[in-house]
């Protein structure tokens, strides 16, 4: 009985090892929109553990009258779609963190800055071909469903979404 139960544990963690093991590292360059028809340059980088996907994106701008920096990340659960091995949809939990400074905000010419923090739900799809045997191509929508409201200047239906391309290196 006790062998039969070190067997079976054995085996359930051999199956499960290689999922466990495969991890995969990336970056790359893109676009956010931030809820509008607003399209700014990012950077986005990910770490992928077997079925779980860490995943942020970078942008910021800056005028004459504001200046904007935007950290949107997320941690997801990643699946494959169908049969396909290199189409995945993501679904997870997100979070945005933005430092806004409003340039010569007063008649002395003083600034303000604001950092402000939001949370949501985060979803995403990637198609990650293989190029060799440990580099990956990866192409990635990502989304962050959160609250509308003061968090960020120009964030005006609640969503951030980014479309993004970049290469990984599996371990």
């Amino acid at each position: 009985m006790l062998k039969t139960r070190i067997r079976v544990a054995l085996l359930a963690i051999s199956s499960t090892a290689p999922q466990a093991l495969a991890l995969e590292f990336g970056g790359g360059g893109g676009i956010v929109t931030q809820g509008d028809d607003r399209i700014s340059p990012a950077l986005q980088g990910w770490i992928k553990a077997g079925r779980f996907l860490l995943s942020s994106t970078f942008m910021g701008e800056k005028n004459s009258a504001f200046a904007q920096q935007i950290a949107f990340s997320h941690m997801s659960y990643n699946e494959n779609l169908g049969k396909s091995k290199t189409i995945a949809a993501s679904l997870g939990v997100g979070g945005m963190v933005a430092q806004t400074s409003v340039l010569k905000f007063d008649e002395t010419g003083n600034s303000r800055k604001k950092v402000t923090t939001s949370a949501g739900l985060a979803l995403g799809l990637n198609w990650t071909p293989q190029l060799s045997r440990r580099m990956r191509f990866r192409v990635s929508w990502d989304s962050l469903f959160i609250p509308p409201g003061i968090s960020v200047l120009y964030i005006t239906y609640g969503h951030m979404q980014s479309v993004t391309a970049g290469l990984g290196w599996d371990l």
